[in-house]
């Protein structure tokens, strides 16, 4: 199209230039009218070397998307074989876990009687060892299904699940002497399992992590609106939810190692646990297309805070509670 209109500017000034070849500068830096306008040919031959350069930006252009959809596809294959790595190596993990475990109970079982206490020593280690193994194994199926598995959007009511997952777990804080606070009535479009997974997460993470007074744990919501969501999109609303302990905190220079995958701060006597949880709650939140932060201070408790994207449609059913 540049090209005819080139052809025609020139024909009706200088019939004998059109077909003439040359250098797009060149004649630029000579080619004036004598009232020091440009010329007809001056100007076709500035619109024939900016359509050469458009055609080489756009030939950039087209070889580096092309080579961004090659890395793509090759990321995504990698992604699907490493996630199907990790689901057939746990599952082939699965049955000699069970053999040891199951001959080591029984030669406690059988045989304990006859074993002195450091032989019984060596068989509750070795269980113990099974056990934390087994823990492993299905934060690693977990972890790994996440990424396989699209989460199936539904109207959700936050706080009603939330306080579902807390009568879940009325057994270990009563064992414990712990309190769970709820505070939050908002409705979100999301995966509900994987919200329920979540928040079993986080408030048995604010649980086990405790000082030596009872856990207490406020679990708040909020509506915000104009932020800025976690590809960079401005204007989004969004809910936020904040799960705040009382526990041990952390020192915040681990923050890299706190959602890190089999990541511990703390020892394996002291602590229980795969390393897996915190983890598993960022992937879910990412997969929501939200972000998953954290604030604590050793000795004074620790609040993660979720932030998930929600729909205009959901905005005005959204009561927003606790405070800024």
């Amino acid at each position: 199209m540049v090209d005819e209109v080139t052809e025609d500017i020139i024909a009706e000034d200088s019939p004998e230039l059109r077909h003439i070849p040359g250098n797009g500068n060149q004649i630029l830096s000579i080619e004036t009218h004598q009232n020091g306008k440009e010329s007809a040919y001056a100007y076709a031959a500035r619109l024939n070397l900016e359509n050469l350069e458009l055609k080489a930006e756009i030939a950039a252009r087209v070889s580096t998307e092309q080579e961004r959809n090659r890395l793509i596809k090759e990321l995504v294959r990698s992604n699907r074989e490493l996630r199907e790595f990790a689901s057939v190596a746990a599952h082939d993990l699965q049955a000699p876990l069970r053999k040891m475990r199951t001959f080591a109970n029984l030669l406690a079982e059988d045989y304990g009687s006859s074993l002195k206490d450091e032989g019984l020593a060596y068989i509750r280690r070795m269980i113990d060892a099974a056990n934390r193994m087994r823990h492993l194994i299905d934060g690693l199926l977990s972890y790994s299904c996440l990424d396989g598995e699209k989460p199936h959007f539904e109207r959700v009511d936050l706080g009603n699940l939330i306080r579902e997952v807390v009568s879940n777990m009325e057994m270990p804080m009563e064992q414990g002497g712990g309190l769970v606070e709820v505070n939050v009535d908002m409705v979100i479009d999301a995966d509900p399992l994987q919200m329920g997974q979540l928040f079993q997460n986080l408030i048995h993470n604010a649980l086990k992590f405790r000082r030596d007074d009872p856990p207490v744990v406020n679990i708040s919501g909020i509506f915000q609106r104009n932020q800025t969501d976690s590809a960079g999109e401005t204007g989004v609303h969004m809910a936020e939810i904040r799960v705040q302990d009382n526990g041990i905190g952390f020192d915040e220079t681990n923050m890299d190692r706190v959602f890190a995958p089999f990541q511990r701060l703390h020892p394996v006597h002291e602590y229980k646990g795969s390393g897996m949880g915190l983890p598993i709650c960022k992937k879910i939140v990412e997969r929501h297309n939200g972000t998953l932060s954290a604030k604590s201070e050793k000795g004074k408790g620790t609040v993660f805070t979720v932030r998930l994207p929600v729909t205009e449609e959901v905005e005005e059913m959204m009561k927003p509670t606790g405070n800024e």
